[in-house]
């Protein structure tokens, strides 16, 4: 893993401030409850992100000769200024700036940040590819400069992945002048939709049914990699075995999981795309078959390994279209018509005891997880068109 930085020196600065900021929110949030003063939280939330929005507290960050260490010292002692004209309770106030300079000293950057994510999603993606022909690409992350977009970027994040002669180019686009707190705690979310979804697409061969074909970028239109692997990709980000960067402590996890369902609403609503919809869709609906049919055989495991080895196979976007329908088809309601409440609940529960049969072999006559996905793999790809 490789990182290139094409952000502008102060912006850099800025984003690296707003962190530091917003961690120290959450932080001093979760004191306050412990200590039964959590009717105040929201209004110490209030008032430090309406201070964050006046774009001068971020002035000093220009100077050329800044370091980032001494530019969040004087930003701790403005910082401590200004609260003490809007919050009464001293030790409140006192409490914040000490913790501040405590995120200032052990945070780092916001650079440092994402690349511990990445190394923490390649550290977990490793054991998908034990028993694959391929290995895990190279990770290229570039933090891009949103100006020099075309056209410029006027949101607050976003990201691209591309292929490259090496691997696969991850470019986040963080604008530091609009990063608020709800953006910069669904970074993480953003981050690992690019690495699951996209930079681990098309790269393996070797599985029976698959046709070498090339990938040059992400297709917001395919409804696998942006609907159904988005989902996967969340479910991944929030297992208790995901390794957490050291750095994210247990109560940043809270605003986290927040930030990830605001954004996966975002992504599942019809009226954002409706390829994307369709396929995060399925996916719900096929996590929730398998914990019902298949409890006994690790079912959340097993849905991440089979989705998992799927979106690495190098194959026809239509393959693995047809494996999400396959699935859609079986487990969605019934449409609108005639039929009663009670024989669309019979014909619903006909249609999945069907798909259970149909793949139940393919788990069972396996041991292992690893196994059970390589044979369902094989038996969607065998289905006729």
């Amino acid at each position: 893993m490789e990182t290139v930085d094409h952000l502008h020196p102060h912006d850099l600065k800025i984003l690296t401030a707003k962190a530091v900021c917003f961690r120290t929110v959450v932080r001093l949030e979760e004191k306050l409850f412990t200590n039964d003063q959590g009717s105040e939280s929201l209004a110490i939330r209030s008032r430090v992100l309406s201070i964050l929005s006046d774009l001068e507290l971020f002035a000093a960050a220009k100077i050329k000769d800044s370091e980032i260490a001494s530019f969040l010292e004087d930003l701790a002692k403005t910082l401590e200024y200004l609260l003490g004209l809007y919050i009464e309770n001293p030790l409140i106030r006192d409490e914040f700036i000490r913790t501040f300079r405590d995120e200032a000293t052990s945070y780092r950057s916001i650079r440092q940040d994402l690349e511990s994510w990445l190394q923490a999603m390649l550290q977990y993606a490793r054991h998908y590819f034990e028993d694959s022909p391929c290995s895990l690409p190279n990770i290229q992350l570039v933090l891009g400069a949103p100006e020099l977009r075309d056209p410029p970027q006027t949101e607050s994040l976003s990201a691209v992945t591309h292929w490259t002669e090496s691997g696969r180019q991850i470019t986040l686009f963080l604008r530091s002048d609009s990063m608020d707190f709800e953006s910069f705690f669904q970074i993480p979310y953003l981050l690992s939709h690019e690495f699951w979804c996209h930079a681990l697409s098309n790269i393996c061969e070797g599985i029976e049914g698959s046709v070498p074909v090339p990938w040059r970028g992400c297709d917001p239109q395919d409804a696998w990699e942006e609907g159904w692997m988005d989902h996967v990709q969340r479910l991944i980000l929030l297992a208790s075995d995901f390794p957490m960067p050291p750095h994210h402590l247990p109560c940043l996890v809270s605003p986290l999981y927040r930030a990830s369902s605001q954004y996966e609403h975002a992504r599942s609503d019809p009226s954002n795309g409706i390829h994307r919809s369709y396929g995060w869709s399925a996916a719900v609906l096929s996590a929730s078959f398998f914990r019902q049919y298949f409890a006994a055989f690790k079912p959340d495991e097993l849905l991440l390994d089979f989705s998992v080895k799927l979106n690495i196979l190098k194959c026809l976007p239509e393959r693995k279209g047809k494996a999400l329908a396959f699935f859609k088809n079986h487990l969605s309601p019934p449409e609108f018509g005639n039929d009663d409440a009670l024989s669309s609940d019979r014909n619903m529960l006909e249609r999945r005891n069907r798909l259970f049969r149909r793949i139940a072999p393919f788990i069972f006559v396996r041991s292992g997880t690893k196994a059970a996905s390589i044979e369902l793999i094989k038996f969607l790809s065998s289905l006729e068109n």
